[in-house]
């Protein structure tokens, strides 16, 4: 991150917790009013036997069916706290103080105004270059579990299960079918 975006831009808050209260805050709404639903789900699946964790494809599936509802999830709560009036800065957003910070200061400065102008990627790809980083390697592309569906299966997996769908269960009851599917393409 610093090798990317340079010193003395405070991309990370460094020292005792103290003085992290904010980001501290922060990871302990995430947990509480996003995470906390999913950790019990997958403890409960865990003590009702139908998540065995030392399972490779019981871990594919469980990526598989739950990634994307975390993602979603993760973005809504995102967006609503984006949006969230402070009280202690005169009922501005977030996203209303990140605005008139811009307004107000040297846009340069900003992460997200350079980012504009010149990707992070870009930047990305010209420290490797000057550090000599080569990632090239394969070794970087093996996911930690291998898909346990061939080609064909996984694509119809795909069409004949909604990942996104409505599930009063989190989500359990897709992972269940997905499971299902597996066990019977093994046996």
């Amino acid at each position: 991150m610093i090798a990317v975006n340079g010193e003395e831009r405070g991309s990370f808050i460094t020292g005792p917790s103290v003085h992290n209260q904010r980001i501290e805050r922060q990871w302990r709404d995430v947990f509480c009013k996003v995470l906390d639903t999913y950790y019990k789900l997958f403890c409960l699946m865990e003590e009702h036997k139908l998540l065995n964790i030392t399972n490779n494809v019981h871990r594919w599936i469980l990526h598989y069916v739950f990634l994307p509802r975390i993602d979603l999830a993760l973005r809504e709560w995102t967006e609503t706290h984006n949006n969230h009036k402070v009280r202690t800065e005169h009922n501005q957003s977030p996203n209303m103080m990140w605005f008139q910070s811009l307004l107000l200061s040297d846009p340069e400065k900003h992460t997200g105004v350079r980012n504009i102008e010149q990707p992070p990627q870009e930047r990305i790809q010209q420290t490797m270059q000057n550090l000599n980083i080569d990632f090239q390697d394969e070794q970087y592309l093996h996911p930690r579990d291998p898909c346990p569906f061939s080609v064909e299966s996984l694509a119809n997996l795909h069409q004949s299960i909604d990942l996104k769908r409505h599930s009063l269960s989190h989500g359990m009851d897709i992972y269940g079918e997905v499971l299902q599917l597996v066990s019977n393409q093994t046996n």
